[in-house]
This record gives C-alpha cells, sequence and structure tokens, in this order.
C-alpha cells in the first residue's frame, strides 16, 4: 500500500514544509481557523493565529486538551487553558462549557505569546537548526 490511511493527518506547518521560528516575545495576530483533532484517544484543539505586524506572513498554533469536539460542539472543564485564555481575551465569564465559541475570536486581534521550543518530550534539547516557535499563551 502506498497510500496514507483516511485517519492520518499530517502535522501542520506554515507555506513550505517547514516548522517556523520567530524571536519569542509577544505579537499580535488574528484568528485564522480551528480544528479538532484525536491524537492517541485523546481530542485535541488546533486554534491557528497569523501574526498581523510581521515583515513575512507567519501562522502559528495554538494546541489545547478539550473534553470532547463531536458534532462541531467543544467542551472543556472550567479549569482548562482553553477556558481560561477565552475568558481573559473576550473579558467575560462562558456561560457554557459545552459549546465554547472559539469563533469569537475572529473579530479581534490578539496578543499572543510565542515561545521557541527548545526540548523534546523527554527534556533533550532540540539541536539549535531544528527549534521552531509556538504559542505558549493568548493574553488580553
Amino acid at each position: 500500500m502506498t497510500h496514507a490511511a483516511s485517519n492520518v493527518v499530517p502535522l501542520h506547518a506554515d507555506g513550505d514544509g517547514d516548522l517556523v521560528l520567530i524571536a519569542p516575545g509577544d505579537y499580535l495576530a488574528m484568528y485564522v481557523g480551528h480544528r479538532t483533532f484525536e491524537i492517541f484517544r485523546h481530542m485535541k484543539l488546533r486554534v491557528d493565529f497569523r501574526l498581523i505586524e510581521y515583515t513575512q506572513p507567519v501562522t502559528l498554533s495554538r494546541w489545547y486538551r478539550v473534553r470532547d469536539c463531536r458534532g462541531g460542539r467543544i467542551s472543556a472543564s472550567r479549569s482548562s487553558d482553553l477556558v481560561r485564555e477565552l475568558e481573559a481575551v473576550l473579558n467575560m465569564r462562558l456561560p457554557r462549557l459545552d459549546r465554547i465559541p472559539v469563533t469569537a475570536l475572529a473579530d479581534r486581534d490578539i496578543t499572543i505569546r510565542v515561545r521557541t521550543v527548545t526540548k523534546d518530550h523527554r527534556q533533550k534539547a532540540i539541536a539549535e537548526v531544528s527549534r521552531y516557535s509556538t504559542i505558549d499563551a493568548l493574553t488580553p
């Protein structure tokens, strides 16, 4: 067999297939979209943002663990990163945790905190040429 299984999802990368490396710090970004995935029996939500005032078009993702996302409805616990960051950015308490309105981010500019990934999942250092940037948090 030379074709990939239908449940295999390629890792999200920007443009030419390479992960992006930018200087760590706070950036102004806009919501691009979101997708849900099941990874090792855990539901994940990927929210994509495009940097607004950057020299090149750069898209970065923020990954969240969620309880459920069947039927297009995203649910998470009150203490999850997703709920806490959305409440801070939207400046309101979410009334329902079984219908989290991720698309409410679409109408506003959002400050994101970017960090450089320097260690792998076993806390071993990653070679400098293999390092990449990721969104650490959404900040109000």
